[in-house]
């Protein structure tokens, strides 16, 4: 589901951008999985795994026209600094059931 920028002040005083990715940002969100992927284990892919420039562009479009599905960047100065996606489950008997994928820097 594409969602509209929204624009808040962090306690420095820079202001940071949270919105639904666009197809041209897929570049810098490689950027980001591999600094992310670098750092820690825990990482849902190794920094080998993450340069995969089609299978991010069809998750950004995929999630952005999707009805059950979220997925926003937060920019700082330019810089994507942490993402998000969220999915609910379309059953009726699990609607109320969601994934979560959080990454900040």
């Amino acid at each position: 589901m594409w969602q509209p920028e929204k624009e808040f002040i962090l306690k420095d005083g820079r202001k940071a951008v949270l919105r639904s990715p666009e197809i041209s940002d897929v570049e810098k969100y490689i950027g980001f999985l591999i600094q992310r992927a670098e750092e820690t284990d825990n990482m849902l892919r190794d920094p080998d795994e993450c340069d995969r420039p089609e299978e991010i562009s069809d998750q950004i479009r995929q999630a952005n026209g999707s009805a059950a599905e979220v997925f926003l960047l937060c920019e700082v100065e330019g810089k994507i600094v942490g993402s998000c996606d969220m999915s609910r489950k379309l059953l009726r008997k699990i609607h109320h059931r969601a994934e979560l994928s959080l990454s900040v820097s």
